[in-house]
């Protein structure tokens, strides 16, 4: 009860903090709803920039996988820091010399084609409702623990608080904010890696590497002997293809953009985006470690000091806590009344589903168990789920840390969820609205309409698409940047390194991708692929997958602007016989 009166002050000292600021950066004109302040430095740029990337996934998902499994994350982020470095040295400067400030209009101005740029837009918002859903589900999550509800009630206090917070502030304003929120959320993941390192003894400075290799070595141990070594099996054709999609789709990603509409000079692009690095590069470099003392500690507390599990009625108030939010699931399959942290999967499906009524112990009873799988080295089978979203909040009960902390770590997640979704809705309503002006003239009253109505209704089917989602935050931040590479990375690599190819093949290279990608990944969830797939093709997971579909697209473009004709040239010949 202490640790959630500490949440509610921190979050609510925090939030009215925010809408003073907010509030005295407010402007009148409906342009500054989305126009950044010219006067901001690249140095603040780069902070804003990664308070935007510090997101559910990048931030939540990310230090859940670091904690079981090392490696699959290492490539994960090898390919978003990768993607990121294509984006400030490549696309960034590239949009800034067209004059342009979001890739649908890039795209519409380099092809000469503005129904291609509505093309654009339209997957843009697909993967921006997406991403917005996540940080939704993300903060739903963390509501849904300190405010006893259940995460779907989570995501909709979510939605008032990000509607409230959005459609109040101006861009202007905000771009403050979210430096502001940058330093918050460092100090909220800094202070949990200082208290762990001042109890294993260790120098302050070493929080940014990796200074427990005792540690390291008895984790490694006991995970081996849990069967508890990684989730992720790839093959090494499997790692390039996600590489090479996580890569691509991270440098189009639509809100990254936003921040570089008032830039004056090309050079400060990319002087932005290399600060942008660094911010983020400071937060990653203790992320490893202090996720691995977290699984650590987790496996101790459930299992015990002999590793053989500890009795249910006797877990620590946390335990049940998360219990009720379904983020944590136990399932007693050796009728022992003992918890036991195995690997194994404790559940059927995609998510955990209950019985309405309690068991025996006032445990939430399991209605699709999965069958118990011992390994050659279990003892035991798995009988608990941790969903990944949930470690870092874990992270400081785990190491009983004082409700303080809590609370900043708390207020941490959500200045980061909550930087992201605005530059999420903003960039998509800025988008969309340039893209509508360019056809219809847009009065200043109908543009503070259309303004409104369609940031409500991104949010709206955002909630939507964050209630209905199964599975982890990290996956589905992936299938999304995939999505982008696999439908709109080949018509800009072609505009930027070929220009002159055809609209008409850049659009049917879109196209395809997007329903080849989309088309996939519902057959391999719902386990339709093996219908139609031929026994001889190999079956690679969504984000793998678009990395084929992606290179398949680039072919294909190619081989159809040589049949192609390049619209805008074709009508600016017809344009001159007809005058002739």
């Amino acid at each position: 009860m202490q640790t959630d009166l500490f949440v509610y002050l921190f979050v609510g000292a925090t939030a009215i903090f925010y809408l003073l600021v907010l509030m005295a950066g407010r402007t009148g004109s409906v342009r500054d709803f989305y126009t950044l302040n010219t006067g901001v430095t690249p140095l603040g740029r780069g902070m804003a920039s990664a308070a935007d990337w510090l997101c559910a996934a990048t931030f939540l998902g990310l230090f859940g996988l670091f904690s079981v499994d090392p490696q699959y994350a290492q490539w994960i982020l090898l390919g978003w820091l990768s993607g990121l470095v294509w984006f400030g040295v490549w696309l960034a400067p590239a949009v800034f010399r067209s004059g342009q400030t979001c890739l649908a209009g890039f795209v519409a101005q380099g092809y000469a084609s503005r129904w291609l740029g509505y093309q654009v837009q339209l997957i843009l918002v697909l993967v921006s409702v997406l991403l917005l859903a996540l940080q939704l589900k993300g903060l739903g999550i963390m509501f849904s623990r300190h405010l006893q509800l259940s995460v779907h009630a989570g995501i909709l206090v979510a939605l008032l608080l990000i509607l409230f917070y959005v459609l109040l502030a101006a861009m202007k304003a905000m771009t403050q904010v979210q430096m502001l929120q940058y330093c918050i959320c460092f100090c909220a993941f800094l202070v949990p890696a200082i208290y762990l390192a001042a109890e294993l003894g260790l120098p302050t400075h070493w929080i940014f590497f990796d200074p427990t290799p005792d540690l390291q070595l008895r984790l490694d141990l006991l995970q081996q002997q849990l069967g508890l070594s990684g989730t992720h099996a790839l093959s090494v054709v499997e790692q390039g293809l996600m590489l090479a999609a996580l890569v691509a789709g991270t440098a189009l990603l639509p809100h990254l953009l936003i921040r570089f509409q008032s830039v004056k000079q090309e050079q400060d692009v990319r002087s932005s985006a290399a600060w942008m690095l660094v911010f983020i590069a400071v937060i990653y470099a203790s992320m490893p470690w202090v996720s691995s003392m977290g699984q650590l500690r987790l496996i101790e507390v459930v299992n015990g000091p002999l590793n053989e599990g500890v009795a249910y009625t006797r877990m620590p108030s946390w335990f049940y806590a998360w219990e009720q939010t379904a983020q944590l699931a136990w399932y007693d399959h050796t009728y022992d009344g003992r918890v036991q942290y195995a690997a194994g999967a404790v559940f059927e499906g995609a998510q955990p589903r209950f019985a309405d009524q309690a068991g025996v112990l006032g445990e939430r009873v399991l209605t699709n168990p999965a069958n118990p799988v011992y390994l050659t080295q279990q003892r035991f089978p798995g009988e608990l789920y941790v969903a990944d979203d949930i470690r870092l909040y874990l992270l400081p009960e785990l190491i009983h840390l004082p409700g303080w902390v809590v609370g900043l770590l708390n207020v941490g997640i959500t200045a980061a969820l909550l930087s992201t979704a605005a530059v999420i809705l903003i960039s998509t309503v800025q988008s969309s609205v340039l893209q509508l002006g360019a056809v219809l003239p847009l009065s200043s009253r109908l543009e503070s309409v259309l303004v409104r109505l369609v940031a409500l209704s991104v949010l709206l089917l955002a909630a939507l698409v964050a209630v209905l989602l199964p599975g982890g935050i990290l996956e589905w931040m992936n299938r999304a940047i995939a999505l982008t590479a696999a439908s709109l990375f080949p018509a800009v690599l072609l505009l930027l390194w070929r220009p002159g190819i055809s609209a008409w093949a850049a659009g049917a290279g879109m196209l395809g991708g997007l329903l080849l990608s989309l088309g996939y990944t519902l057959a391999y969830d719902t386990g339709w692929l093996v219908t139609f797939w031929p026994e001889s093709w190999p079956v690679y997971p969504p984000v793998s997958m678009a990395g084929v579909v992606m290179l398949v697209n680039l072919i294909c473009v190619v081989l159809l602007a040589r049949v192609l004709p390049d619209a805008h040239r074709e009508s600016a010949r017809h344009t001159a016989v007809s005058t002739e």
